[in-house]
């Protein structure tokens, strides 16, 4: 970054942070500074790519909780005699 703006506003921008007029000066400075703006799409790359994993993380860990709970469960009756089973499979995302 070849400007003078401040890196903690960049980052306050981003925390959502900053007040209001200050932050339509960060979006005003953001559109005619490449170098900011390249920055701030970075940072949000990575966020995202980041709360990506984390759900990804969280959805394994819940899928294995379900499976360890059900693991002892083989089936139940519908009421009509029939036996219904159960069968877990992890789901292909």
């Amino acid at each position: 970054m070849d400007c003078t703006l401040d890196q903690h506003l960049l980052e306050g921008y981003l925390d959502g942070e900053l007040g209001f007029e200050r932050t339509l000066d960060v979006e005003a400075h953001l559109a005619s500074c490449r170098g900011c703006a390249s920055e701030v799409q970075s940072w949000k790359d990575v966020r995202g790519v980041t709360m990506l994993l984390r759900a990804s993380k969280k959805k394994s860990e819940l899928w294995h909780r379900a499976r360890i709970a059900a693991s002892g469960f083989r089936g139940f009756s519908d009421g009509s005699g029939r036996k219904v089973e159960l069968h877990l499979r992890q789901p292909r995302c």
